[in-house]
């Protein structure tokens, strides 16, 4: 009886155990719960096919299609395995500056972050096919500069031509790439080169202004500064204007005489210029002065130009120790026709100065690691540089840079 009544109880405890058990909850979220985003879809690449890369917001690439996403900061655009750089974003847009990466067949993709932690992927495309992109470099090399043959200073002229010097020689860059010397120098370094109003080459070297008639290539003399002539150029009444290490000149081209205008020792101690350029009617300088404590500061100051003078009022554009560049080496510059300065700046490369204010560095994926010793507009889009350093010969080169717009005028050339 007792081993009847052990076996209701047992079975009686197991049916009511059973009435407790639960189905075990899945680990897996079934797909519909699931908030998916859809994948980005590219339905056109403006340029088509290939696009200028590392040219900074110069150069663009406009992407439109659909389901781009919200949120900028959740969208990568490669091209290849390099990203871009994003400069506008909407759900049916992007503008972004390629990277530089110059290959041919370079695959456009989106990749957004999803909500369900994945990415979605959108791929520029022809049909089934992914659609081949290209990038190419702004930048290339002028052959026939090398440790051997290294650029000192360069100047172009109204119809394109390119004039370098290097030792004792003038030497003109001709359409085809090749070079030939159309002159000698008087002195083995030069320290700036110009186009003169009259179509004729004119250079500094030591204390000396130099013009030579590109007819015969004859070289005549002006008397000597009393310093080191570092940089001259002409106004837009074609007078021509000089500088030492402290002094701005007024140069007779009739007499080929030279006039101290400025004495910047008189007002500013220990002043030492580097480079001058004038734009919009005012004279530009870059230097730096040396204070009580020894301390140096580096300027881009401006005054302005009247009737064959300068009012030597300086006006400060640049205090470079309130950038990032407070030891910058100025070596040359000039500007574009919107008023941006830029900056041969050794090893720094090319150091943009826009109109806002704003600094930096140009096309620094490609141009970074370059020693830039001068820097000069031709009549078109392209800027040439000379990365000319005594101390790096293997890496002396000049080179044409595509810019996508127009420089200033140099007045005279014009």
């Amino acid at each position: 009886m007792r081993k009847a009544f052990t076996i209701f109880a047992l079975a009686t405890l197991l049916i009511g155990t059973a009435c407790d058990i639960k189905e075990p909850v899945s680990i897996y979220t079934p797909y519909k719960d699931v908030d998916i985003k859809p994948d980005p879809i590219i339905e056109s690449v403006t340029p088509p096919d290939s696009a200028y890369g590392g040219a900074d917001e110069r150069s663009t690439v406009t992407i439109a299609g659909q389901h781009f996403g919200d949120n900028i900061d959740e969208v990568i655009v490669n091209f290849g395995s390099k990203k871009a750089n994003i400069l506008s974003h909407s759900e049916t847009e992007m503008v972004v500056t390629p990277p530089a990466h110059f290959t041919d067949s370079l695959r456009i993709m989106i990749s957004k972050f999803g909500s369900n932690a994945s990415w979605e992927f959108g791929v520029y495309q022809d049909g089934a096919d992914f659609r081949p992109y290209k990038l190419l470099n702004p930048v290339s090399k002028i052959a026939g500069f090398d440790a051997y043959t290294p650029p000192q200073s360069v100047c172009v002229d109204a119809d394109g031509n390119v004039f370098v010097t290097n030792e004792k020689t003038i030497l003109r860059v001709n359409p085809d790439g090749t070079l030939t010397s159309v002159g000698e120098l008087r002195g083995r370094k030069t320290t700036r080169l110009h186009m003169g109003p009259d179509g004729a080459l004119y250079y500094t070297y030591y204390s000396n202004i130099m013009k030579v008639d590109t007819s015969t290539y004859s070289v005549h003399t002006y008397d000597k500064l009393s310093g080191t002539a570092l940089d001259m150029e002409f106004d837009q009444n074609d007078n021509l204007y000089a500088i030492d290490q402290n002094k701005i000149y007024s140069v007779d081209k009739a007499t080929m005489t030279p006039t101290a205008l400025i004495e910047f020792n008189d007002e500013f101690p220990d002043t030492n210029l580097a480079c001058l350029r004038i734009y919009n009617n005012d004279l530009y300088l870059a230097g730096s002065v040396t204070d009580s404590n020894g301390v140096i500061k580096r300027y881009i100051w401006k005054t302005a130009i009247a009737s064959g003078t300068v009012s030597g009022n300086l006006i400060e554009v640049v205090d470079w120790s309130l950038t990032d560049y407070p030891n910058i080496t100025v070596a040359n510059f000039t500007f574009d026709v919107n008023g941006q300065i830029l900056i041969a700046a050794q090893r720094n490369a090319v150091v943009v100065v826009y109109p806002t204010g704003e600094i930096k560095k140009l096309y620094n994926d490609i141009l970074g690691k370059e020693y830039v010793h001068q820097i000069y507009w031709g009549p078109d889009n392209f800027m040439y540089l000379s990365t000319f350093n005594v101390s790096d010969l293997e890496n002396a080169k000049l080179l044409k840079v595509n810019m996508f717009g127009m420089g200033a005028p140099y007045y005279g050339r014009e």
